[in-house]
């Protein structure tokens, strides 16, 4: 029985620790925070995955028409021999002569994907862009550009860049995301419940005074800073509810003591009267003698009574007395 016990306490532990206002406040601030770096990351995501192939053919372009204006041209024919200076990670550059053939390469181990129809435009002296798809699953941006000599055309240059990177920044970002934004919730569940108990911790004092205050003594104040926040009102109110407390509790024992000043004299008269009265048999005017004074007594009671209801009603403010 006593671990279930102890089971149940620990549960309604738990129930009031997640009802309190303070953890309430952190879920809420969490959730929010969680809401908004889930849609930022996401738009990043977007608007970078649409960006990298815009500036991946952009920088394709780019270094095409710089290595086709520096290309080396020996006996007619063109060579890449001087031309390479220091390519991007993951651009590859090949070299054709004017039927097509592949000359030289900027790295033998990547083969670009076949583009004959863009290998014929540019024998015609047409140049080209396309995306086109390797067998392993990558897409390529290349760019063909014919070699003029003379107005004739010496050869063909193809530069090209993958998606590869693109893909690996792209999947980085993901992996930074789920890792810094668990990150990031933990250390704003950790800040939330600070700043939730430094901002609640004063109501947590006004309640702590408020269980201590009894009916017995109304004495205690929280003597709180008279703030312009929320908090500081609130204790200034209490304490002035305290004040009318106590008042309306000084006027009860003050009316109560009054009350029974005044009543002691006709109730002790009545019943020494009384008792006068009951000691032995008497005849019918004496009986008649103590019933008219015992009659004035309880009058004078009855009067006296509405005398201090109406002083009662005068202290609390309901009822104006006339002078």
């Amino acid at each position: 029985m006593r671990p279930l016990k102890s089971l149940k306490l620990l549960g309604h532990h738990l129930r009031d620790s997640l009802l309190s206002i303070r953890v309430r406040l952190t879920l809420w601030y969490v959730v929010f925070l969680g809401l908004v770096l889930v849609v930022f990351g996401a738009f990043l995501y977007a608007n970078l995955a649409r960006s990298l192939p815009r500036q991946i053919a952009h920088d394709v372009k780019v270094e095409a028409n710089q290595l086709a204006s520096t290309l080396n041209l020996e006996n007619g024919t063109p060579t890449l021999a001087g031309t390479l200076n220091e390519l991007p990670p993951g651009m590859v550059v090949v070299l054709y002569n004017a039927a097509g053939q592949q000359l030289d390469t900027s790295d033998a181990h990547q083969p670009l994907p076949a583009l004959p129809a863009a290998l014929q435009a540019a024998r015609t002296g047409v140049g080209s862009t396309n995306t086109a798809r390797t067998p392993g699953g990558n897409e390529w941006e290349v760019v063909t550009i014919p070699i003029r000599n003379n107005q004739h055309i010496a050869g063909i240059l193809q530069v090209a860049q993958s998606d590869a990177q693109a893909h690996g920044a792209l999947d980085q970002l993901v992996v930074f995301m789920a890792i810094s934004i668990p990150l990031v919730l933990l250390m704003a569940v950790v800040g939330g419940l600070f700043l939730a108990s430094r901002a609640l911790g004063p109501i947590d004092r006004v309640t702590r005074a408020a269980q201590r205050i009894g009916a017995e003594d109304l004495s205690q104040r929280l003597h709180f800073p008279r703030n312009a926040d929320e908090i500081g009102r609130l204790a200034s109110t209490f304490d002035d509810m305290l004040d009318r407390l106590q008042r309306a509790f000084q006027l009860q024992r003050q009316f109560t003591a009054d009350a029974s000043h005044e009543l002691r004299t006709p109730l002790a008269m009545l019943v020494s009267r009384t008792e006068l009265a009951l000691e032995r048999a008497r005849r019918a005017p004496e009986y008649r003698l103590a019933l008219e004074e015992t009659h004035k007594d309880a009058v004078r009671m009855s009067q006296l009574l509405a005398e201090l209801l109406t002083l009662a009603r005068a202290d609390s403010g309901r009822e104006e007395i006339l002078r």
